[in-house]
């Protein structure tokens, strides 16, 4: 199977991909937090420079899911588009809409905690919850039939675990 773990900056997919346990399944961790170690933290790029890094972030998560037979993977393209302010226009989400079946299953992590500064991820509130709605409004177009996890992360575990079992 391949599942992506979705939401906003600082809603748990790292802390769940870490205590997630499955034989057979690559654990693909975020790319971007991979990518800022070589090309800097996009928070203080120019706006060209951010819309190159998003670009990179993409592509290296599309070669990374291609490589897996069985992934979870801590992000979704449709995450990663939800920050691409620049990629997220008509033309570029008509292509991605042949990426629709690219997912068995996609885990959406609602904003449910305190925002905590890390010194990687963007801070505030507001932006939290912007990039929060795009994944949303990204998700009821491409993927209706993601799941929603909420609670303590051993919760959100549990409820993960019920839902693949079902999922075979």
């Amino acid at each position: 199977m391949k599942i992506a773990i979705s939401g906003a900056h600082g809603v748990g997919k790292t802390n769940l991909l870490e205590k997630l346990e499955l034989e057979n399944y690559t654990k693909i961790n975020e790319i971007a937090r991979e990518l800022i170690e070589i090309m800097g933290n996009p928070k203080n790029m120019e706006p060209i420079d951010k819309s190159n890094f998003q670009h990179n972030v993409f592509i290296q998560q599309l070669i990374q899911e291609k490589k897996a037979k069985n992934f979870i993977s801590d992000r979704s393209i449709y995450d990663i588009l939800a920050y691409s302010e620049g990629l997220y226009c008509y033309d570029f989400l008509e292509k991605v809409a042949n990426l629709k079946k690219r997912y068995d299953a996609i885990f959406y992590i609602p904003i449910e905690f305190e925002l905590e500064n890390d010194g990687v991820r963007f801070e505030g509130i507001e932006f939290q919850k912007e990039i929060d709605n795009r994944i949303v409004d990204l998700l009821e177009i491409f993927y209706p039939d993601y799941y929603t996890l909420t609670g303590t992360v051993e919760e959100r575990t549990e409820k993960f675990y019920n839902i693949v079992n079902k999922l075979g």
